[in-house]
């Protein structure tokens, strides 16, 4: 049987290089070739695995090796905007599409690839992070998908949030992750300029309330949410008020909200599809990726 092959690269912050090493020898021992591009500190700034130039190298070589089957990020943290002017953008639409794998940070790069060429990628936990952990659920189920390849058919419960949530199913394109993040990119040509259709699903680390509300004021007054199909609230981290939090986004937002603790900055948190189809029915998501690339979105900026 063929071993998939997987990059695992340094976008971002700095790994947790003992937890990666022995992440890799367990991805090595199982039906997986692992080929891992360290990045060396950049002096005076700890914030990021090292300097932009060295870091977006590394993710252009990822994304376009051939043999590769999948390009996965080691760690979120910071650095992962710092890539997107850096990117040969025209140079990667004459590439094959490939699976970026990651959340936290790299929400900014894998938004950006879904804007600007259409490229589909996974929402899911990173081998030199906190959250990757051979035998848990989160961790097997990611690794099952990796293993098996497209066709991604999978599911997440999830429940309404306020009135407008109601039985009829809503349909659209899955994009999302941390929203600190995506609201950083406001403005930029790194996220689509219309979320028609959209459902934007969202999660977050060490935010408090207000902090929350100021990002979601600024998507609402920039006109940013017209148009989408549903709001999907995710894990909150660190944020004892949920229930209220959650109160806010469904009067705030101009379209039906769900909830769901099934994905974010905590355990468990499972793979979810950015730039999948999606389908909320019932108590249920739905999303699909049947091929890696889709009609791109026009950015904004």
């Amino acid at each position: 049987m063929r071993k998939v092959k997987i990059s695992i690269i340094e976008p971002a912050g700095a790994p947790d290089r003992v937890a990666l090493a022995k992440n890799i020898q367990d991805l090595e021992q199982r039906a997986f070739h692992v080929r891992h591009t360290p990045t060396s500190p950049e002096s005076g700034w700890t914030y990021a695995s090292g300097p932009a130039q060295h870091r977006c190298a590394a993710l252009s070589d990822a994304l376009g090796d051939k043999d590769s089957d999948y390009v996965i990020a080691a760690r979120g943290g910071y650095g992962a905007s710092d890539l997107l002017p850096l990117l040969d953008w025209d140079q990667l639409a004459a590439m094959h599409p490939k699976c970026l794998i990651g959340l936290s940070d790299i929400t900014a790069l894998q938004v950006a690839l879904y804007a600007r060429l259409g490229w589909r990628g996974l929402h899911a936990v990173m081998p030199g992070g906190s959250l990757w952990h051979p035998g848990t659920w989160h961790t097997e189920h990611l690794l099952d998908l990796l293993g098996r390849g497209l066709p991604w058919h999978e599911s997440l419960a999830v429940e309404p949030v306020g009135t407008k949530a109601t039985e009829r199913p809503v349909e659209g394109v899955l994009l999302g992750g941390c929203l600190a993040v995506l609201t950083s990119l406001i403005g930029t040509p790194y996220l689509p300029v219309s979320w028609k259709g959209i459902i934007l699903f969202i999660e977050d680390t060490n935010e408090n309330p207000g902090r929350l509300m100021r990002y979601w004021n600024q998507w609402q007054q920039c006109g940013v949410l017209n148009g989408l199909h549903a709001v999907l609230v995710g894990q909150l981290t660190g944020i004892s008020e949920r229930a209220d939090v959650l109160a806010q986004f469904a009067r705030r937002s101009p379209c039906p909200v769900y909830s769901c603790e099934l994905f974010g900055h905590q355990t468990p948190s499972f793979a979810i599809g950015q730039g999948a189809h999606a389908r909320i029915a019932g108590d249920k998501l739905h999303w699909e990726i049947d091929q890696l690339r889709t009609p791109p979105a026009r950015s904004s900026g």
